[in-house]
């Protein structure tokens, strides 16, 4: 610190993802890093977006990308010899990029955000260079999301370099309380509890809009993609269907997977946009919707890991509808305040459409609920400041 003010460390972010992509763990890095000095931030991609999107982050970051990757249509020869073979070589060419952007770029702190991409390459680099300094920053156990998106590396290799990299980290920051009791139990390490901010400009004006509804049509939105196996979406679909025999109901939704139901004019598919459109669409619904799987890997998964969609629900002052377990993460914030929103831990539509339903009895105490719970949880001066101060020397 010089004069009063904080000098910021070099720091190079490593993830699997651009600054642009990473869904909600994404959205989480763009809020924390929004003032970070451009010129003290380097961005290392380990994966390459293929998605064709408008830059979100400006101004931009110095970047570098890894081009390399398997193709999706190779998982069908998932058990073959050629496949782990093919995994075998990314991985160390990987890692040898990451180990020569290292080298290039002369950070003073590294942050790795750990996933199935990042986790490998990075244990690779540190085997071989044992003193070097990183952070670790962790939106979705690795672990369990590797499962449940049933990736081709190998489980316990991934269990045991994520286990070095996390007693190793000078430190190490996740997604909620559960996860940071998990990691304290698991590998004696108590992390820092970090999730996305907004600007508190925001939460202000937010907080002093009147509390309406948009027009005659409740519009309903699904933030990110769902990620969830059959029954859904169609349980979804069956739900709004049940309402709109009540009321007049707008799904907007940004996952692939309901292009083939724009066939209903009320469901309303979006492509990627920059975030202040985004913020801009946010303001025009009235609730939001969020699933989890309810499956067994899909309940571990919630248990820990908390939807980025729900934050910026509540932010958003939109109550939510979360069809999801209520032994998770988002179950202890409802026990915080319950006005936030409903669970729904069924895959029948007519409970669904009764969740919604419920959300409308104590509409504008629901939504006054999530504005104060924002200001009070997710303010950017807080969080931003939280994070930056690990990087202090």
């Amino acid at each position: 610190m010089e004069n009063g003010t904080i000098e910021h460390t070099r720091l190079l972010v490593v993830a699997s993802y651009p600054p642009e992509g990473g869904g909600g763990g994404g959205v989480i890095m763009r809020s924390l890093l929004k003032e970070y000095p451009r010129d003290r931030l380097t961005w290392l991609a380990l994966r390459p977006d293929r998605t064709k999107r408008n830059q979100w982050y400006e101004p931009k970051v110095r970047r570098y990308v890894f081009p390399l990757y398997l193709p999706a249509k190779m998982t069908r020869f998932a058990g073959s010899w050629l496949v782990s073979k093919i995994l075998a070589l990314l991985e160390y060419l990987t890692a040898a990029y990451a180990y020569f952007i290292i080298i290039k770029s002369q950070p003073e702190d590294i942050l790795i955000v750990a996933d199935s991409g990042t986790i490998l390459p990075a244990w690779r680099i540190l085997r071989g260079n044992p003193a070097l300094r990183f952070h670790l920053s962790i939106h979705d156990d690795p672990i369990i999301g590797a499962s449940l998106s049933k990736t081709l590396i190998d489980s316990s290799a991934l269990d045991s370099a994520f286990a070095v990299l996390c007693k190793r980290a000078v430190t190490v920051d996740c997604i909620s309380t559960r996860m940071a009791l998990r990691y304290k139990n698991h590998f004696g390490v108590l992390p820092i509890v970090l999730t996305r901010c907004v600007e508190d400009s925001r939460l202000i004006a937010i907080s002093q809009r009147p509390v309406k509804r948009s027009g005659t049509a409740l519009n309903m939105i699904l933030s990110g993609w769902g990620d969830c196996p059959p029954p859904w979406p169609d349980n979804l679909i069956e739900a709004l269907q049940i309402i709109r025999t009540e009321q007049p109901i707008n799904l907007h939704v940004f996952d692939p997977r309901f292009r083939s139901y724009t066939e209903h004019e009320w469901v309303v598919y979006h492509e990627h946009m920059p975030e202040a459109e985004f913020d801009s669409l946010l303001a025009q619904m009235d609730l939001s919707y969020a699933p989890d799987p309810l499956t067994p890997v899909g309940r571990l998964f919630a248990a820990t890991s908390l939807s980025t969609k729900i934050v910026t629900s509540i932010c958003a002052g939109l109550p939510f509808i979360y069809h999801g377990p209520h032994d998770s993460t988002v179950g202890d914030l409802l026990q915080l305040e319950p006005l936030l929103g409903v669970i729904v831990e069924s895959n029948s539509g007519q409970d669904i459409a009764t969740g919604v339903r419920s959300l409308q009895v104590n509409y504008q105490e629901r939504a006054l609920a999530c504005r104060v719970f924002a200001k009070k949880h997710y303010s950017a001066r807080v969080l931003r400041q939280k994070f930056a101060s690990r990087f202090d020397r």
